[in-house]
């Protein structure tokens, strides 16, 4: 909520990408579906899972091994994951049930809405994509956490092939996955740093009285 220069320039940047898709996803619509391909469709598969399997599957994974290898580290991480994870389901769901864009297998066009309508049709939440933006979420936490090139390569790269996925399979539009991987990546990103500096903020030394029954002292937090 306290965004700095950079922060309104980069939302302004993707503000700006998020409409110039906007503009061309029906185009863009047409080019994925002619490229599309028995490859393209099993590739599809194997990298979108259900929603809520891949989260489970890799925040279990971080938590499991820092259990087995008593590692705080990735203890730590599968709490991050889970908060980015949640909080970007949470603002994804909203957006969705706002918005209300249509599908594209709805066959209604880039251009149609159904904003604010509850329940919602089965086609109008194309707006972003929740599993671009899931994946993202978790690809950016990840990265935040380890400062490795190869893990960078890798996690970004699985949420990037997840996100292309869904253009694939014709169900969200170029805009609504790269928004929703915006989304999801600044979520994670945002996690992350809020909770070092918090452990920053309990690690520092702190000086207080310590007044008792019969004593006076001062006690040293560190």
């Amino acid at each position: 909520f306290h965004w700095e220069k950079k922060e309104r320039l980069e939302f302004l940047a993707i503000a700006s990408i998020t409409a110039g898709l906007f503009l061309a996803d029906e185009e863009l619509q047409k080019v994925a579906q002619r490229n599309r391909s028995r490859f393209s469709n099993d590739l599809a598969k194997l990298v979108t899972p259900p929603e809520t399997v891949y989260p489970r599957f890799v925040i279990g994974g971080f938590y499991l091994g820092g259990l087995i290898f008593k590692r705080k580290k990735e203890k730590d991480t599968a709490l991050y994951l889970l908060e980015s994870v949640m909080f970007t389901q949470g603002i994804t769901q909203v957006i969705k049930h706002t918005v209300g864009r249509a599908r594209p297998f709805a066959n209604k066009g880039a251009y149609h809405f159904e904003a604010l309508k509850f329940p919602p049709s089965s086609y109008s939440q194309s707006f972003p994509s929740g599993h671009a933006a899931t994946a993202f979420s978790l690809a950016s936490v990840i990265a935040e956490q380890y400062d490795n090139r190869i893990i960078d390569l890798v996690s970004y790269g699985v949420a990037s092939l997840a996100a292309w996925a869904r253009v694939n399979d014709n169900v969200h539009f170029t805009s609504d996955v790269f928004f929703g991987g915006a989304l999801g990546t600044w979520v994670g990103k945002t996690i992350v740093r809020l909770n070092k500096n918090k452990d920053a903020e309990s690690n520092k030394l702190s000086v207080q009285p310590a007044i008792g029954i019969n004593s006076i002292g001062v006690s040293f937090n560190f």
